[in-house]
């Protein structure tokens, strides 16, 4: 059984997301510089990667997004017992909203115990090369050496760090003899 799964988020139907019709506690900021643009929904071009940590008492969720006219927009949260920072009210959560033109720099400034959080949008085309990590990674071939076939096949992108570690997280342990 190979572990490669098609996925895929509508914008309308994430409900922890910085573009829906609602206040919100928190900031957004350019991380590089380049203009902060008001957005909804319908200028989100795709989602490409979301996460959060489950229903609960506590909790908190994180996502990259790219914009139509070309920015990368990150966003992370925390929620408490009514609310989060995209639900305003006396007991939520609060908020950080990022826009940047380069996806690297926007996933690297998601706090890391959020990033661990995500997981990244696949299509058809990277089926072939997941199932080829996956082979590798069982056969015992490290994070450095899954980066390295990543990174020739070109499927990943600038992005091939972050996706091979999301991978990891999501895959067993190579049995060890």
């Amino acid at each position: 059984m190979k572990p490669w799964v098609p996925i895929s988020y509508d914008p309308a139907k994430l409900d922890e997301v910085p573009w829906g019709d609602f206040a919100t506690i928190g900031t957004v900021h350019s991380l590089d510089g380049s203009r902060v643009r008001n957005f909804s929904a319908l200028d989100v071009e795709r989602v490409l990667a979301y996460g959060d940590s489950g229903a609960g008492w506590d909790g908190s969720v994180a996502g990259l997004a790219l914009l139509r006219w070309g920015q990368y927009l990150a966003w992370e949260s925390w929620w408490g017992p009514t609310g989060s920072g995209f639900h305003s009210d006396a007991y939520g959560g609060d908020q950080e909203v990022m826009v940047a033109l380069d996806p690297v720099v926007a996933l690297r400034a998601i706090p890391e115990n959020k990033r661990e959080l995500l997981v990244f949008a696949t299509d058809e085309s990277e089926r072939a090369l997941v199932d080829v990590l996956f082979d590798a990674h069982m056969s015992g071939t490290g994070r450095a050496g899954l980066i390295e076939v990543a990174r020739e096949s070109g499927e990943f992108g600038v992005l091939v760090e972050f996706r091979v570690d999301e991978l990891l997280r999501r895959w067993p342990e190579p049995e060890t003899a």
